[in-house]
């Protein structure tokens, strides 16, 4: 018979286990059946989890034979803090979105500053170096908290929308109100003397039709996510303007319970699920960059030359005085702004 166990509460002596079981650990590897509870602030239908979350439980429960299941809990249905529930043993996993909890996880906003990938599989490479067991990041912001980073994910570099004017140069990006989803690239928007605007998303498309706001910076996916065509008709790529990043992690306590051909697996397919959720990230990009570029009345920019240095100076003047922040808060912020320069990107 096997028996059940909720990891986030429960954790078997390992003697009455060898007894129950009978056999050696490792013959035996899969002979328990495990039950984790994964949880995340995106509804069920999300594209993250459809593309990264399912399939990384999948992979799991297939590899295993079901031995290890999984019970996910999506929209915030454990709570919306998802690392204080972790930390409480409500849950064993979770989809940590870093820039959702900024005041705990300030040095991972490294991935999302402009210019740090050319794209979403880059990025999470670059990230991946860093949260990964002993990396820089896993060491200040994660371990210390009891979570163990399995994989690292970043989405497709931003973009600049404006509606009532064209942007071809770094001065005409000067006193527009410009929205984005985080404060890293709120602080880009200024850098290039743009107006942060905060608004919730659901308020942008009557925003951006009133004027109040004249652009948004987010990938071409969040163009249609927001219906925002009709209004925002010039695009501004060939830099990247940000990114989001986001984790799916495990509480320490719950990997440990783990055997050890458990523990191989689960990394095996979180890295499995990094990569095909990136390459899925970016095809998808550049699919929706054509299908925009195509449509009658609006208009792509891609910068080059000294237009596009421009832009790319001023931007990593950004990530400089990112880390001198983080340096002045007395967290190691130009170290981890030079690691992840450093960071391979494959």
């Amino acid at each position: 018979m096997k028996q059940t166990i909720s990891l986030a509460r429960t954790a078997l002596h390992a003697g009455t286990a060898m007894a129950f079981l009978g056999m050696a650990a490792g013959s035996a590897a899969y002979a328990q059946e495990v039950t984790l509870k994964l949880g995340s602030v995106l509804p069920a239908g999300h594209y993250i989890h459809q593309h990264l979350v399912d399939v990384f439980m999948a992979d799991v429960e297939q590899k295993t034979n079901g031995a290890i299941k999984f019970e996910s809990y999506p929209a915030a249905q454990l709570g919306k803090d998802v690392p204080a529930t972790m930390g409480s043993g409500l849950l064993d996993l979770g989809v940590v979105i870093t820039g959702h909890y900024a005041a705990k996880f300030p040095l991972s906003s490294v991935g999302e500053l402009p210019e740090g990938a050319g794209s979403a599989c880059q990025g999470s490479a670059k990230m991946w170096a860093l949260t990964q067991p002993g990396g820089i990041l896993d060491q200040a912001e994660f371990a210390p908290k009891g979570l163990r980073v399995l994989n690292a994910n970043m989405l497709a570099p931003y973009v600049l929308f404006t509606g009532s004017r064209k942007v071809e140069k770094l001065d005409d990006v000067r006193g527009l109100k410009i929205w984005s989803s985080g404060p890293a690239a709120e602080k880009a928007i200024a850098e290039m003397g743009g107006v942060p605007i905060k608004v919730s998303s659901t308020e942008l498309y009557d925003s951006a039709t009133r004027g109040t706001v004249d652009g948004a910076v987010f990938p071409y996916s969040g163009l249609v996510q927001y219906e925002l065509e009709p209004v925002l008709k010039y695009a501004v790529d060939g830099v990247n303007f940000g990114s989001g990043v986001f984790f799916i992690t495990v509480n320490q306590r719950s990997w440990d319970r783990l055997t050890e051909e458990q523990r191989a697996v689960m990394s095996e397919a979180a890295l499995a699920a990094q990569q095909s959720f990136c390459a899925y990230i970016d095809e998808n990009n550049s699919e929706l960059r054509e299908q925009v570029a195509a449509r009658d009345g609006y208009t792509v920019t891609t910068l080059e030359g000294p237009a596009q240095e421009e832009f790319v100076e001023r931007l990593k003047q950004g990530a400089v005085h990112w880390a001198g922040v983080m340096d002045k808060a007395g967290l190691p912020g130009s170290e981890v702004l030079r690691a992840h320069q450093e960071a391979a990107a494959d």
